[in-house]
């Protein structure tokens, strides 16, 4: 639970501290990337919010003015691939639910950008257990029901969050898990 806390802490201080003109150097105890065997002793150095050098401590130099964090595990930004995250409140609510329109079961123009909200408290939450990335919008229920985006969930605002604004087209084959498209 230590090594989790430590982690997870780290992957926040990484995004909500690595805003332009920042600088910052990650040793871990270990260090897992997204290819090969974990590194031992590694380092991670951040500029503006890039990873610009991953390695080991041994081969690599920190550069002067980084601020230096250390943690027992460090391991990349966790990647939610199908979300509806920022167009779906914290608290389940009917007011707060934009990720699905039921007028129409065929909807492609819908865009998942212009009904995300940055801020949506359920942003913050995903963040807190490490997840850095989102394909968010539109979701299933509807025969194609939108578009879907990706984001950041760091950035206050959908500008600052956003990665791509087209990410893909939602779509539900089968039967519909939510709306009533029948016209009467």
């Amino acid at each position: 639970m230590r090594y989790l806390s430590i982690l997870l802490t780290l992957i926040f201080g990484l995004q909500a501290n690595s805003s332009e003109g920042q600088n910052h150097a990650f040793k871990a105890g270990t260090l897992y990337t997204m290819e090969g065997e974990p590194v031992e002793d590694g380092l991670v150095l951040v500029s503006e919010g890039k990873i610009t050098a991953v390695g080991t401590q041994a081969s690599m130099t920190i550069p002067e003015g980084y601020t230096i964090h250390e943690a027992a595990i460090v391991t990349p930004g966790f990647i939610d691939a199908h979300s509806v995250v920022g167009l779906a409140g914290i608290y389940n609510q009917k007011h707060d639910q934009d990720q699905l329109e039921t007028s129409n079961p065929i909807q492609p123009e819908l865009r998942a950008i212009d009904a995300y909200n940055a801020r949506e408290e359920l942003v913050s939450y995903l963040k807190a257990f490490g997840i850095t990335t989102v394909n968010t919008g539109h979701g299933p229920g509807a025969l194609i029901s939108g578009q879907t985006m990706v984001v950041k969930t760091s950035g206050e605002t959908v500008d600052e969050a956003l990665v791509n604004p087209f990410a893909m087209v939602a779509m539900t084959i089968g039967s519909s898990v939510s709306g009533n498209f029948e016209k009467p």
